[in-house]
């Protein structure tokens, strides 16, 4: 029987790890299966599963998604979708969606899930317990660690009442999402309790060319980098490469991401022994001339420092802080009028955080001087807004550090187009030079051009340079015309193919633009479907961000809303209903409340 055959080829390739490999035969065997049994059958819907479930392994989450939509499509005509199989099947399509990072879907699966569960009296099931994992990693990305913690952790429980090697990997995994929730929670002994069993797991069980070993070696790594142990990060880093290399390839983004950290930590390697070599020489010379500025004399010699004291000199691995909560959004303290706080004293660890904080800070204490507008950015515009706005509405028990993962619009908020996003704020507030301005906005105009070009330049297979580029790629070539823009779209086609096709349309030229400017096009037209679903949840958090509370309103006026909703909302004082929305016991129906009552008041 081929297909007999063709699983064990695919086992062959499971034990050796070579999962793209693996992804082959799973295309064979959902073809072969399809012929012969019927494509409603029980075997289609499990080797469409398998393929899913593997795919996302390696970033094809819309084959992943398709072939899983498909499942669910089948069993629901079948059986309804108030079973376990169709809950399985909603739980890999939850596990694609958590890789995609498409978290907005991802939580209304898994609210569907725990349901049919629930009604199927299954809630203590090995599918459950990937279940509560992957809510686990929604509650990850939205900062609530607590949540996270408790959730991974009934997935564990749930674990140990199994025995084999697919569960092994299911426990293996929850130990390592627990990572990441320990360490954010001031747990860090645990977290690298949990990583060290996960890693053994792999090693002694599961094997070491599984993806996910490389996931769990990589958190390792980020362990000891925040430990500013970076000798043992590196290797981490480079063992978590090896896995990465072996099981997804060299042009995956996990693999090109890997090796970036490694190359952005040996410069920090690097940058730290030249601080030490000039350290060394400034300490032998500030010896020498006795007018070091750690002495009282050196110190005072700062304008604005002439009357201090050195109580005692100490790196403040402890500190006293500002509970954050207040603090204003535009960092002045609540209690004492136009004292302006930043970086460690308003709860942040890290210099880029305290960098972040001192920049508004000093921002808006020179506007409040000059009886100005402050200025408060928004959490959809930049990390810094959302810095500010989880310290201020959420507060903190622990040192906060600023991760990607702590904003619900990452997909938008990159360091690519960060120029676009706030260079006109900082030329207006004066603090970006009229050159520079001009240059960005020349690159914003550049790149909506260079797009409008793209959509609109057709090219056939008679343009012998398309299918050329296509099949040195690795794409499928063309038989019909498509568009430049199509073109790009593909995942392995970049900007400098399309100038290379370009080249043979004389209508078309491409040439002359920066390396800075074309990457921009690139980025926005490959990921133009997810950048538009970002935009329409920042136009969505917009709409919250424009409902205003004025700032005499009176919250004991409302009774609906319970005393622990209104003591936080006096205390924080949020500026609109946006931010009120985000308070840590505030609830939706409070929310409700408030706009009701606005409403009536003519607001």
């Amino acid at each position: 029987m081929y297909l007999d055959e063709l699983n064990r080829q695919r086992e062959k390739y499971q034990t050796e790890g070579n999962i793209l490999k693996e992804i082959e035969i799973l295309r064979e065997i959902l073809v072969e299966t399809e012929k012969q049994y019927s494509f409603e059958s029980d075997e289609y819907i499990k080797a469409l599963n398998e393929l899913g479930g593997t795919l996302k392994y390696v970033g094809y989450y819309d084959e992943a998604e398709a072939n899983l939509k498909k499942s669910l499509e089948i069993i629901k005509k079948k059986y309804g979708d108030n079973n376990l199989a169709y809950a399985t099947s909603l739980l890999n399509l939850t596990e694609v969606y958590r890789f995609a990072q498409k978290f907005n879907l991802l939580e209304e699966n898994c609210k569907k899930i725990v349901k049919i569960y629930q009604n199927n009296s299954a809630d203590n099931s090995f599918s459950y317990a990937g279940l509560c994992n992957n809510f686990g990693l929604y509650y990850q990305n939205i900062g609530d660690m607590k949540s996270a913690y408790d959730l991974h952790l009934k997935s564990l429980d749930i674990l140990k009442n199994y025995d084999s090697e697919e569960y092994l990997l299911e426990y293996a995994v929850t130990l390592s999402n627990l990572f990441n929730p320990c360490y954010q929670l001031g747990m860090k002994e645990k977290a690298v309790e949990y990583l060290n069993k996960a890693i053994d797991i792999f090693e002694k069980n599961v094997g070491t060319e599984h993806p996910l070993y490389s996931a769990s070696l990589n958190n390792m790594a980020i362990y000891y980098y925040n430990e500013r142990e970076l000798n043992k990060a590196i290797k981490f880093f480079e063992r978590a490469a090896e896995i990465s290399k072996k099981t997804m390839g060299v042009d995956s983004d996990n693999y090109k991401n890997i090796l970036s950290n490694i190359e952005f930590i040996k410069g920090e390697l690097a940058k730290s022994k030249d601080n030490s070599k000039f350290e060394n020489a400034k300490n032998s010379s500030n010896e020498k001339n006795n007018n070091n500025i750690t002495s009282s004399t050196g110190l005072k010699n700062i304008k604005g420092f002439g009357n201090a004291k050195i109580m005692r000199y100490a790196y403040a691995i402890e500190y006293d802080y500002v509970p954050p909560e207040e603090i204003k959004y535009t960092l002045e303290s609540r209690t004492v009028e136009n004292l302006f706080l930043a970086g460690q004293i308003n709860g942040t660890s890290g210099y880029e955080e305290a960098g972040a904080q001192g920049l508004m800070a000093g921002i808006n204490a020179v506007r409040k001087l000059r009886n100005e507008e402050p200025v408060i950015l928004d959490r959809a515009d930049s990390y810094i807004g959302t810095l500010i706005d989880d310290l201020v509405s959420k507060g903190t028990n622990e040192p906060y550090r600023m991760f990607t993962a702590r904003s619900e619009y990452r997909l938008y908020l990159r360091e690519d187009n960060a120029d676009l996003r706030l260079t006109k704020l900082g030329y207006e507030l004066g603090l970006v030079p009229e050159e520079e301005y001009q240059r960005v906005e020349k690159k914003r105009k550049d790149v909506g051009i260079i797009t409008e070009i793209l959509a609109k330049t057709n090219v056939g297979p008679s343009n012998p340079r398309v299918n050329e580029i296509l099949l040195k790629r690795g794409e499928s070539p063309i038989k019909d015309g498509s568009t430049l823009l199509e073109l790009l779209r593909r995942p392995e086609v970049t900007f400098e193919d399309i100038k290379y096709i370009s080249e043979e349309i004389k209508s078309v030229n491409l040439q002359g633009y920066d390396h800075d400017t074309t990457y921009q096009v690139e980025i926005t037209v490959k990921y133009e479907g997810y950048i538009n679903r970002a935009l329409k949840m920042i136009e969505k958090h917009k709409s919250m961000e424009n409902k205003k509370i004025p700032a005499d309103i009176d919250y004991d006026d409302l009774k609906t809303i319970p005393k622990e909703a209104k003591d936080k909302l006096k205390r924080i004082k949020p500026i609109n209903i946006g931010q009120a929305s985000r308070i840590s016991g505030v609830s939706p129906a409070d929310i409700q409340a408030i706009l009701i009552y606005l409403k009536m008041r003519g607001n």
